[in-house]
């Protein structure tokens, strides 16, 4: 599935995400790990990166970003609308400001 189309089905756009990443969001790091795939193989998951943050028009958002491959270049995972925990995370991060 393409980026766009897995964005879409969150209820997001490329477009917030390039908002959020131009903006001052808040970065939470997340750990790499094994996860069992469909057929009961490990994958390495590598570290990944929430970017939490505003659009345009205000609304929070949550974005999960790779970690930059060989090449330098980092990839959009998935994003949402932040979450309660999440809003937090930006709050505290951001020093109780919303921008």
């Amino acid at each position: 599935m393409h980026t766009t189309e897995h964005l879409a089905r969150h209820g997001v756009t490329v477009g917030q995400a390039f908002d959020v990443v131009r903006g001052t969001p808040a970065f939470v790091d997340q750990q790499g790990r094994y996860e069992e795939r469909p057929d009961g193989l490990l994958r390495w998951r590598r570290p990944r990166q929430k970017l939490i943050g505003p659009d345009r028009t205000g609304q929070l958002l949550t974005f999960v970003i790779e970690y930059p491959d060989e090449d330098g270049l980092s990839k959009i995972v998935t994003g949402w609308h932040a979450d309660d925990e999440e809003r937090a995370q930006y709050r505290q991060r951001r020093g109780g400001r919303n921008r």
